[in-house]
């Protein structure tokens, strides 16, 4: 397997050494788009062209940005949910659109309820890319509701606006999905629902993200077992 490399050989891009996500000046994003959408088939050593690193997010996947706004996420057993995680249901400061490209995804949107039934939850809300810990303040309390939830296999496609509370989860042994962000106009907060009396864990803790070799063996078989995908290039938001 290609060891982890830090050169940059488009010489174009920047990223953040906390978030592992890019900062791109115009040529950047277009030349980096094109590497790695072009032929429709994703492959580890196109991504280790990138400047951008894999990230391990709690609720189960390894994520990487493969554009400004385009991100992969990998969801694999070899790479669990975090134990004891107990803020799998958040929200976005952008609006998103996703596409699974393998596997199969459960999706759920849920809302906060609080004018029926006992307040078992409360809504903790973070400043993006600057959590050092899982603390936030908490702006709300209710309950949880699923209002919608659906099954979504390969090439299923599901648009989510911002500050929409969600969860997703892989049913299957892999799944791997697309994202397509645009930001708002105005920046909000993203925001977690934990059980009141309970700090919410932090998805993105480093003590607790596996090593980025171990995430690369995770990411490299994935993308082999997918092989190419006629979905890559399907997935935009005006």
């Amino acid at each position: 397997m290609p060891r982890p490399s830090r050169h940059n050989p488009e010489g174009d891009l920047h990223t953040s050494s906390s978030t592992g996500i890019p900062r791109y000046n115009a040529r950047g994003r277009r030349r980096s788009e094109e590497h790695v959408l072009e032929d429709g088939e994703l492959m580890i050593d196109k991504l280790l062209k990138l400047s951008t690193r894999p990230r391990f997010h709690g609720n189960g996947m390894v994520q990487w940005y493969l554009t400004e706004t385009k991100r992969l996420h990998i969801w694999s057993r070899q790479l669990p949910v975090l134990e004891n995680h107990n803020a799998l249901i958040h929200d976005h400061n952008f609006h998103m659109n996703s596409r699974v490209l393998f596997g199969l995804l459960n999706h759920q949107i849920v809302e906060i309820q609080e004018d029926e039934g006992e307040h078992t939850h409360r809504v903790i809300q973070f400043i993006p890319d600057k959590r050092k810990s899982a603390k936030g303040v908490e702006v709300m309390t209710g309950r949880p509701v699923i209002v919608h939830a659906a099954n979504l296999h390969a090439p299923s496609n599901y648009f989510q606006s911002s500050r929409t509370f969600h969860k997703s989860q892989s049913l299957a042994h892999l799944t791997i999905t697309l994202m397509d962000k645009k930001r708002d106009r105005f920046t909000n907060m993203a925001r977690v629902i934990c059980p009141i009396g309970q700090e919410p864990t932090d998805a993105v803790d480093p003590e607790r993200m596996p090593s980025e070799t171990r995430m690369l063996e995770v990411v490299d078989a994935a993308l082999k077992e997918m092989g190419p995908s006629p979905y890559l290039n399907m997935l935009t938001i005006h």
